[in-house]
Parts: C-alpha cells; structure tokens; sequence
C-alpha cells in the first residue's frame, strides 16, 4: 500500500477514535472527522462508506490482531491427561494487549460504540470461542460463552484501569467462583 495512502487511513482512524473517546460515536461527523484528520470529506469517502463502515473495519482489524494472539497464544496447548498446559502463559496476551497504546485506545472506543448489529466485545468473544474450539480445549457453549465472557470482562477492566493484570489477581477470582458455587 502507497505510504501517502497509510498515513491517510492512520490519520482517519486516529481521528475517529479520538472523536469518539472525546464526544461519543452518536456526535461524530464525517465533516468533523475530515478536518480532525485534515483532509477532504471526499478522501473519507474514497476509503469508507460512512462511520459505521468505519466502525465496522476498526473492529475487524482488531479481531484480527487478537486472532493473531491467539493463534501464537493456542500453538503452545497441550492436553495432559486431564489437565492443560497453556504456553505462553495466560498473562501474556493481556498484558500485551493492555501495553499497546493502539489497542487499549482502540478498545476503549470501539467498546463504547452501539448501534443495531454492531457488538464490539461479541465479536472479540466469538474470536476467542472460535480458537477455544479449534485448539480442542472445550467445545460446549456454556463453557465457551463463560470463558469469552469473562476474558472480554477481564481486558476490558484492565484497559478502563490501566492496573496491570495480575495472574494471582485471577486465580483468586477462580477461587472465590468456585468457593461460591459449591456453597449453592
């Protein structure tokens, strides 16, 4: 891809998700978004339909680069009897995800966006169910809709926080669930 053109989408998305931490997704304008970004209201439409073209193309580039996570993340599984070795170790994707500057402010804007057949944090959870069952760690929807849930959750109070994740922090949550389930 031309250079010219790069920097032309980078300063369109860097824009939008600006706009959209500083105003909501509902006040932001194509015309609003072309002088952020200083350019023409006509480049915006050379790349995108409209802000939920936008939207929906910022989404998939993130889905995409946790996709890739997980893919690196799901090669070191190993089934052990009953047990589960994960290598790299858990904590690793989040942090990760949470040190990027671009991630977090991504997350943080596209999480914040509603509108009719857009569900931001579905489609991280769907990535996530999808490699869960690929790596053939569970396939049955209650565990895999539990797990998505959860992980969604967990980024997304360490992005709103900043606080670095916390393995230990985790478990203790696992415990205390468990400990509350076998008391009912």
């Amino acid at each position: 891809m031309d250079l010219r053109v790069e920097r032309t989408l980078r300063a369109i998305q860097d824009s939008f998700i600006d706009l959209v931490l500083e105003t909501g997704f509902e006040k932001v304008t194509v015309r609003g978004l072309a002088r952020r970004a200083q350019i023409n209201p006509k480049t915006f439409y050379d790349h995108y339909a409209d802000k939920y073209d936008l939207v929906n193309q910022l989404a998939q580039e993130f889905v995409d680069r946790y996709q890739q996570m997980l893919q690196v993340r799901f090669e070191g599984v190993k089934m052990l009897g009953t047990g589960l070795t994960l290598t790299p170790a858990p904590e690793n994707i989040i942090c990760e995800l949470v040190a990027q500057p671009v991630m977090k402010r991504l997350w943080l804007a596209l999480s914040s966006i509603n509108f009719a057949g857009f569900d931001f944090e579905t489609r991280v959870s769907q990535a996530l169910a999808e490699y869960l069952q690929a790596a053939g760690i569970t396939s049955d929807p209650l565990e895999l809709d539990v797990i998505s849930t959860c992980a969604c959750k967990t980024m997304n109070y360490y992005f709103q926080t900043g606080e670095r994740f916390s393995a230990e922090r985790q478990k203790k949550l696992v415990m205390l669930l468990d400990a509350l389930l076998a008391q009912s």
